[in-house]
């Protein structure tokens, strides 16, 4: 999402002032807005449902970009509790979007997701109908703030978002939105004890994301020592995924391996040579479907997945299901269900240091094959059925009686 913030609305002129898409969003907040939110959902924490609840406002941006991992995940979520709950679903884009944009998202979820009957409202409209639950996703949370006609708050925090940015103004009002009492429903332990801090009344509930079917291993694969495919989330646009760590990395293994490992590069289309990557690597961009990602994992030995926010990548769990021996760095978001030399190669920041680890595994294919296989064992029940099955039950059930965490 962040991606498309910076795509929309943060081109850069030397002549032309472009608002800001934080400010726009927050525009129409007052202080009155806030210290209803406030009381309202001090108020929501007595409410138990007596029934599920059957109808469900949703605040969010606007992508078209349906298999974009958070995008995505929030989508199949909406798919759930529309079919697991029979539920009347609306959305509302913030800001609004123009009709040509909204055409093409409607085609988009008629492709992705035909079963979905729901109903895109303007921000006006959205606020004038009558919902049991409200779930907001990112910066559209300053419109959830705004609604009053619902019994229930809820907000989707999939990451620490105001790290996405240098400390100013979108980093602040983030943190702001994000700490307005809503219950919370995040990825990672890390980010519970976050969101915990941030909303130390409200409950916030950790869930175990899922893993798409395509994503398994080539049957009885086994790893030839004399040629080795190193497969790297490659995003140099995306700070978070620290692609200029990786870098010296790349050219110090290509030197000492020249004939033996394939580094296949996937995320983002770029030029190698602008950063000395010619012949050192190959860069296929971001792929056409998800299937050929899935059988680009299965050709390879290991992948690489950096995050620097207190969370994981979903390509963490893909690579992982997929049969690879996973390396990543260490951060608390990890912490969950990753254990460095038993089912991953956990590194620190350092350069020479993930660039001796990963020569160790090329010298040690038994051990490559050891790690990968614990890593596929460790991640074998996270379906998506599991996940939204959690997190629906966490909004439905009253929540002194839901586990913090599954």
């Amino acid at each position: 999402m962040s991606k498309l913030i910076k795509k929309i609305f943060h081109k850069k002129s030397k002549h032309t002032y472009h608002d800001n898409i934080f400010v726009t969003c927050t525009q129409n907040l007052t202080m009155a807005d806030i210290v209803a939110n406030r009381k309202f959902t001090d108020n929501m924490k007595k409410h138990v449902w007596q029934t599920p609840p059957k109808r469900f406002m949703f605040f969010s941006l606007c992508s078209l970009d349906f298999l974009a991992g958070g995008f995505k995940t929030h989508m199949d979520l909406i798919s759930a509790i529309h079919n697991r709950l029979g539920a009347q679903i609306y959305i509302c884009f913030v800001p609004d979007v123009a009709p040509e944009i909204l055409a093409r998202f409607r085609t988009g979820v008629k492709k992705y997701y035909p079963d979905l009957d729901m109903e895109i409202v303007s921000v006006d409209v959205a606020h004038n109908i009558e919902t049991d639950v409200c779930i907001s996703l990112g910066v559209a949370t300053g419109e959830a703030i705004r609604y009053k006609k619902c019994k229930e708050k809820y907000l989707h925090a999939m990451d620490y978002e105001s790290m996405f940015y240098s400390s100013g103004t979108e980093s602040t009002i983030t943190d702001f939105l994000y700490s307005q009492g809503f219950y919370v429903f995040t990825n990672s332990a890390a980010l519970k004890t976050i969101y915990q801090r941030l909303n130390p009344t409200t409950p916030v509930f950790r869930y175990v994301p899922g893993i798409d079917d395509i994503y398994h291993p080539t049957p009885n694969k086994e790893i030839n020592s004399n040629t080795i495919r190193l497969v790297v989330y490659a995003r140099p646009g995306i700070p978070r995924n620290a692609f200029s760590l990786l870098v010296p990395v790349f050219k110090t293994l290509k030197q000492q391996f020249p004939d033996i490992l394939e580094i296949i590069l996937v995320g983002q289309s770029f030029d190698l040579s602008d950063y000395g990557l010619g012949g050192i690597c190959t860069n296929m961009g971001k792929l056409n479907s998800l299937d050929e990602l899935a059988q680009l994992y299965r050709s390879c030995d290991m992948g690489i997945s950096f995050i620097t926010t207190p969370t994981f990548s979903y390509m963490h769990l893909q690579l992982m299901a997929s049969g690879l021996c996973l390396i990543t760095n260490d951060q608390a978001g990890i912490q969950d269900f990753l254990v460095d030399g038993k089912n991953a190669v956990v590194v620190p920041p350092i350069a020479n240091i993930i660039a001796s680890r990963i020569g160790e595994l090329i010298h040690n294919p038994k051990k490559m094959r050891s790690i990968a296989d614990n890593g596929r064992k460790s991640v074998s029940g996270f379906t998506w059925d599991k996940c939204f099955a959690s997190i629906i039950d966490f909004i439905i059930s009253p929540k002194d009686t839901v586990p913090p965490s599954l």
